[in-house]
């Protein structure tokens, strides 16, 4: 059984004076790597044991065969909105002082980078991080850009406008940029510098339509959408991977109150039926939830939804395991992984609270780049086809995206992207992970 990550419950304590540190800062740290038993061979890089300190092994899982580590310090430049002009807008005298509210999400996932490079300087990784706040203004992060001395990696920034302006330079300067959290393929073009980790809407329902076809190939399919033109797209495709006949596709009328009517004739009261419902309406959504568990009892169905329906409050999650609803996402957190305890309990102990999911994602992706860095210098694209990552909260398997034009397709690579998303279930009031 796995879980998702809880809301942060945010004390403020050594994060604030971790803000004001930065307020101070030149932009430069340098975690320089201390000396490595040549005896030491791979499984010291990718495994945990319990007569080690937890910094002791990079924790995270690679399924590759691996080069020999790089001794190099590579230059990196870490571009998040930590809004330090607004530190000063707080009593500094208080006991209990207030961070800028919008400062959270780019000073907790700073948080987990530092954390991530207590395990890469363990292993002899060398990393000059220079850290920069972008305030989220477009202007001072082109003077941010101006200032960028023998930068070898970007990290960041995590808000498009930002990252549009970034991802051109990088492209100028032929600088590899890691994109954090943008799920957006309209950032950049014919961009081999850029990499994506959140996977785009398409990689989901891609994904989603592989795991249908495998396992359910056979099975009678449904899809039920509402005709508002914005998700037709997706739904054709949806038709069209899954080899359906547009006459199973129905139009779903939410005016008319529980119209079970308009779904029965295509339902089987022996086998079961698959229903895709390609939608991010939640009110349609929940419309729809709500008719078809009218229906289970009769009719058994397996439904097939959208990456973003766990955080729609209005669906009962007795429903939800009730229609045996399966969706995807783009990041998931077992807490009973080894690795996720041994950074929950070192994040613990540096910031005196649970780490939140920008936590997680921090110091996923410094673990990763650290990994990459180490091991195939910034040649690290020709190697990324042969790689899954797995650690806390991310798994990636970075392959390149090709421009299309309608039905042509290039061979000309538009950037790099995460083609690996979850596959999860609701069963037993929660979310179970079903894929590797």
């Amino acid at each position: 059984m796995t879980s998702a990550p809880n809301p942060r419950q945010r004390s403020n304590g050594n994060s604030f004076l971790l803000l004001v540190v930065l307020a101070c800062l030149t932009g430069c740290f340098i975690f320089k790597g201390g000396k490595k038993d040549p005896g030491k061979g791979e499984e010291d890089i990718t495994t945990n044991t319990p007569d080690k300190p937890d910094t002791a092994r990079i924790p995270i899982e690679i399924d590759t065969i691996e080069k020999p580590p790089q001794k190099k310090v590579f230059n990196i430049a870490v571009l998040l909105p930590f809004y330090l002009d607004s530190v000063a807008t707080y009593d500094f005298e208080s006991e209990t002082p207030e961070i800028f509210p919008d400062a959270y999400l780019g000073l907790e996932f700073y948080e987990g980078i530092l954390v991530a490079l207590d395990s890469l300087k363990a292993n002899d990784v060398s990393v000059n991080l220079q850290v920069y706040d972008t305030h989220n203004d477009t202007g001072k992060v082109k003077k941010v850009l101006r200032s960028f001395e023998n930068i070898q990696l970007i990290l960041g920034p995590v808000y498009n406008r930002n990252l549009r302006i970034v991802a051109e330079y990088a492209r100028e300067k032929k600088i590899p940029l890691f994109s954090p959290l943008s799920p957006s393929r309209t950032i950049t073009q014919f961009n081999p510098y850029y990499f994506m980790i959140n996977p785009t809407i398409d990689v989901h329902c891609h994904r989603l339509i592989q795991w249908i076809n495998a396992h359910y190939k056979d099975y009678d399919k449904l899809i039920l959408y509402q005709d508002t033109g914005g998700e037709n797209e997706m739904l054709e495709k949806f038709r069209v991977q899954l080899q359906m006949d547009s006459g199973r596709l129905v139009n779903i009328n939410t005016q008319l109150l529980m119209d079970t009517t308009s779904v029965t004739p295509y339902l089987s009261p022996t086998d079961t039926t698959v229903i895709v419902i390609p939608s991010f309406d939640e009110p349609f959504v929940n419309y729809l939830t709500n008719l078809l568990h009218h229906l289970y009892k009769d009719y058994p169905l397996m439904v097939f939804g959208m990456p973003t329906w766990n955080n729609y409050e209005s669906l009962r999650t007795e429903y939800l395991q009730d229609l045996q609803v399966h969706i995807t996402k783009s990041y998931w957190l077992d807490q009973f992984n080894e690795r996720t305890r041994t950074f929950n309990r070192q994040y613990l102990e540096r910031y005196k609270t649970h780490p939140s999911e920008y936590a997680y994602r921090g110091y996923d992706l410094m673990l990763y780049i650290g990994y990459l860095l180490n091991h195939f210098g910034l040649d690290f694209q020709e190697e990324m086809d042969h790689l899954t990552y797995r650690t806390t909260f991310t798994t990636c398997r970075i392959h390149p995206s090709y421009f299309t034009n309608g039905s042509t397709i290039s061979t000309k690579v538009n950037f790099y992207e995460n083609q690996y998303v979850h596959i999860l279930k609701y069963e037993n009031f929660s979310l179970t992970k079903l894929n590797r």
